[in-house]
């Protein structure tokens, strides 16, 4: 099943299953393809799960020119440990790019407190709704919230780290 596919990636990668399991459930309710099939094709994105701002597949890995758009193209996400031929169309190739992802921006501003705040000052203009990102102290609550996006206008969803940190804690409860 789609969890323990998560749970084998994610071990695989040697980053935490919990972590993955929360975002994959939040982002899309484990919901990949359209149909509620695991696997719908490496490039066939009519049959991707994909929401009206762009993301796409179990990770919802955002395909806009400024965001994440090379990993749908063939060859694109090799450095993510995709073959040539994924792309995050693909189930496997999702889950390893959001992994990685989130590995990189725990890296970028999970780590680096100073870079995170400066990225929320550009990208977020709504006084209470920056000071709420900026409180973050957790390192992990900062890359969740530059993974989601720094926006906190409209479409923004303002309690996604906190609706993730109850699956990290539902899923850190069970044996994966």
């Amino acid at each position: 099943d789609m969890e323990k596919r998560i749970i084998f990636i994610a071990n695989q990668k040697g980053f935490d299953p919990a972590i993955a399991l929360s975002v994959a459930k939040q982002e899309s309710g484990f919901k990949h393809c359209v149909d509620g099939t695991l696997n719908c094709g490496t490039s066939n994105y009519r049959e991707v799960n994909c929401n009206s701002y762009g993301s796409c597949g179990i990770m919802q890995i955002n395909r806009g020119p400024k965001a994440h758009l090379k990993l749908f193209v063939k060859g694109g996400a090799q450095k993510y440990g995709c073959s040539s031929e994924e792309t995050a169309y693909d189930l496997d190739c999702n889950i390893k790019s959001g992994i990685e992802i989130l590995t990189l921006y725990y890296n970028q501003y999970g780590k680096d407190k100073t870079k995170y705040e400066s990225k929320v000052e550009s990208n977020c203009a709504i006084h209470e709704n920056r000071n709420k990102y900026k409180s973050y102290t957790d390192p992990w609550d900062r890359t969740l919230k530059a993974y989601n996006g720094f926006g906190c206008a409209g479409g923004a969803d303002l309690d996604y780290v906190g609706k993730v940190r109850v699956y990290i804690e539902k899923y850190n409860s069970l044996t994966l």
